[in-house]
């Protein structure tokens, strides 16, 4: 994000009285304990973790941003833009892959945990903090969320996390196709559709 951007965004926050370092802190131990518990361990992971990490964050903040008032909405959503990361971390990680097959299945497995973690992080969230829950429930003067609908938030951030790691062949990655043999213990591997093997056959 520009530092621009970044300067509309607190703008918009000191517009309602707030501090922009003091509105962020409470959120600090959750990306501190997302970043402890995904250390990525070595540069492809690190790639796998920028592209996943990036792309969870934007989802979850523009299933926030409908629940804001549109001047807001639309800033947040104008804030996040596409960059050229994405293309680059697919490239580099689609070589190593057809350089070093193995590498597939454990990133696979590593971008499962990421978003195992990135949930459990948002969840938290989502329930320690008050003005969120205010603000995701709703009041007398608009609709919110009841708890079937935060799960179904929470399901379309996981499709959409899918569709990112395996593209048009997101079931592949998480799932897998099944291994010869009918084992279902194989590893997709991401970012290469297609390309896989059974934690078994090998």
């Amino acid at each position: 994000m520009s530092l621009t951007k970044v300067h509309a965004l607190s703008d918009r926050i000191r517009a309602f009285g707030a501090d922009p370092f003091a509105a962020m802190a409470p959120f600090r131990e959750p990306l501190d304990e997302f970043h402890r518990h995904t250390a990525p361990a070595d540069w492809y992971e690190g790639l796998v973790k920028a592209y996943v990490g990036d792309g969870l964050a934007n989802d979850f903040y523009r299933e926030i941003a409908a629940y804001l008032d549109p001047e807001t909405r639309d800033l947040v959503i104008t804030s996040m833009e596409e960059g050229t990361h994405a293309a680059f971390v697919v490239d580099r990680v689609r070589s190593a892959i057809s350089a070093d097959p193995r590498l597939g299945g454990r990133l696979a497995l590593w971008g499962r945990r990421l978003m195992g973690e990135a949930l459990t992080q948002a969840q938290r969230v989502a329930a320690d903090r008050d003005a969120l829950t205010a603000l995701l429930a709703g009041g007398v003067d608009r609709p919110g969320l009841d708890l079937a609908a935060l799960g179904r938030m929470f399901t379309r951030l996981t499709e959409r996390h899918m569709a990112r790691m395996g593209e048009a062949r997101a079931r592949r990655l998480i799932l897998g196709p099944r291994c010869p043999a009918g084992r279902p213990e194989e590893v997709a591997h991401p970012l290469a559709p297609g390309s896989w093997r059974c934690g078994r056959c090998g």
